[in-house]
């Protein structure tokens, strides 16, 4: 999981550096020592595709969408706002038709077009004439305005205007503007496209440049670091170098679908077919699973995830934990609360931990799986995941109870309790300190957490309540179970985990968003899923109707709480 963390937090992060990048006309002839666009990109410069599309849904889909989402969080005078603004700047624009902006290449130079659904450009100019200080037409028909000192060409194709900086790009967009962004447009409220190989190999390759630069001018402002930070600082470099390389399309989108009553966040990764981060991604693939059945409908939550790994994503795994190790003790030593002995002991205990981490990501796979129940008054939680060796886990926590024995204020460690379907049954015991008064009303006077470790796998189950649960997930995975097409999911359901936060300690937030679900008959559903594509990955996440509904009245309720309490 922390390689796929880490993974997402690369692919955002190149998308944020080429946004920040994106370079000006002379910075790339600078880096290029290339000429500026010629006066006709479409006859004599190099003119890509569009590197990157931007759609916004059409007005009459975003004025549906917001009224329904001012509505949904019970602030309906909120879309008042938005409708009125739409209102004064759509005249003679198609409102049934999104709006687009492409940012092709002239010369390896972004240069934006903007793309407005209109049959009559004169009146929509006409519109913002206030804005703009009128409007002038040229012989060919193309009209021009300036908005903050800059001339703006705009064109009427067909039932679109064609808006750029430069009147010679005006003629690169196709008949039918739409096969610019098809799949995108009023499938979402707002989608962004990149496509990455259509940026110049040169402009990556400074990018990369810039990259390794601040990286070597932060390391001299610290006073340059050790081997083994700086080792994981360059493995972070080569990460992003090859995803700045090897993507192909990075998609994201969001919708707000009033038919279903729920927000859509689709995303979609596509890496170079043929290239190491394509096999990368397809070797990673669903398979049967052990912990297949936390995929429940009681659950107030799960998770689960099962797929196998190939050579390249297991070599990369390993290097992200081991510099997730180093950065972990580093940490540690730059505080003040171990001595000597005990920092021995701690860095001891997070080799073994990661060395099992490992060994269990060199078998190819990974596998696990968690569920959480509540109820008025109860709560229940197991996981199960694999691991190579169940013995060397239970053999960790042996040690670790070991070194801590003796020592005040430390866990009860009850090793070998028993055995349960092949599953041997470890218990660690704590105090839970009186003056944590909500961690004793939900955990109890005692905190008890039980270990299961059986040959490839650790099961978990926290507190008396759940032993049961944590022995149905042990009899279902006797046999592995197909757990669909995805390669990881999830759900959480609000109401009953608010259900249970109120039998604990009630509030009037609580109490209002528990009764918003309730009356609406919702379960303020929340889902994620991820799936394997070929040389990608998709990911969608859903947000139900009930999470807005509980959300809009746990805010009313603290307003109206605060305003009780003088506070406003």
């Amino acid at each position: 999981m922390s390689s796929l963390f880490r993974t997402l937090s690369l692919r955002a992060a190149v998308v944020a550096m080429l946004v920040a990048a994106v370079p000006t006309a002379g910075s790339i002839a600078q880096a290029q020592e290339q000429l500026a666009p010629s006066s006709n990109p479409a006859a004599g410069g190099q003119v890509s595709e569009p590197v990157v599309v931007l759609t916004l849904g059409s007005v009459s889909k975003l004025q549906k969408d917001v009224q329904y989402l001012a509505s949904a969080v019970g602030q309906p005078q909120a879309a008042g706002i938005f409708l009125g603004m739409s209102a004064m700047f759509t005249n003679g624009v198609d409102t049934t038709q999104p709006i687009a902006i492409t940012l092709p290449l002239v010369n390896g130079a972004p240069e934006p077009v903007a793309l407005i659904p209109t049959k009559d450009v004169r009146t929509v100019l006409k519109t913002v004439e206030a804005q703009t200080g009128g409007f002038d037409e040229l012989d060919d028909g193309t009209y021009v305005i300036s908005v903050a000192g800059t001339v703006i060409y705009i064109k009427q194709s067909g039932d679109w205007a064609i808006v750029s900086r430069k009147r010679e790009m005006l003629s690169t967009v196709p008949n039918d503007p739409t096969t610019l962004f098809a799949g995108m447009g009023n499938n979402y409220d707002l989608a962004v496209q990149l496509k990455m190989q259509l940026v110049p190999a040169n402009v990556r390759a400074m990018l990369i440049g810039q990259l390794r630069q601040g990286f070597e001018q932060a390391m001299e402002r610290q006073g340059g670091s050790d081997d083994e930070s700086a080792a994981y600082a360059e493995s972070t470099l080569d990460q992003l170098e090859q995803l700045i390389e090897d993507t192909e399309e990075l998609f994201v989108g969001w919708n707000t679908n009033v038919e279903a009553k729920q927000l859509e966040f689709d995303s979609r990764f596509v890496a170079v077919d043929g290239s190491k981060l394509s096999a990368m991604y397809s070797d990673q693939q669903p398979i049967p699973s052990r912990f297949a059945s936390v995929i429940r409908d009681d659950a107030a939550a799960y998770f689960h995830g099962a797929a196998s790994l190939g050579p390249a994503l297991v070599e990369q795994s390993r290097d992200s934990i081991s510099g997730s190790v180093t950065m972990v003790k580093k940490a540690l030593e730059q505080s003040d609360e171990l001595n000597e002995d005990e920092m021995a002991d701690v860095n001891e205990l997070i080799d073994a931990v990661a060395g099992l981490v490992m060994d269990s990501i060199a078998e190819g796979k990974t596998d696990a799986g968690g569920v959480l129940l509540a109820d008025t008054g109860s709560l229940q939680f197991a996981m199960g995941t694999f691991v190579s060796d169940g013995d060397e886990a239970a053999q960790v926590v042996k040690d670790l109870a070991a070194k801590l024995e003796g020592k005040p204020n430390t866990p009860r460690f009850k090793f070998d309790m028993s055995e349960y379907g092949g599953v041997t049954i470890h218990l660690i015991e704590a105090d839970v300190p009186e003056s944590e008064d909500e961690a004793r009303k939900v955990l109890g006077d005692v905190l008890k957490v039980y270990v299961g470790t059986a040959d490839e796998a650790v099961y978990v189950a926290i507190g008396d309540a759940s032993v049961d649960l944590a022995k149905e997930l042990i009899d279902s995975g006797t046999t592995n179970q197909a757990a669909g097409e995805a390669l990881s999911q999830g759900r959480i359901l609000m109401l009953p985990i608010l259900k249970y936060v109120r039998s604990i300690e009630s509030n009037p937030v609580i109490d209002a968003m528990v009764q918003s679900l309730t009356n609406e008959n919702l379960s303020g559903q929340v889902e994620f899923t991820a799936n394997s594509i070929p040389s990608g990955q998709k990911a969608n996440l859903v947000i139900g109707e009930g999470v807005l509904k509980a959300v809009g009245a746990g805010i009313q309720a603290g307003q109206a709480a605060k305003q009780a309490d003088g506070d406003f």
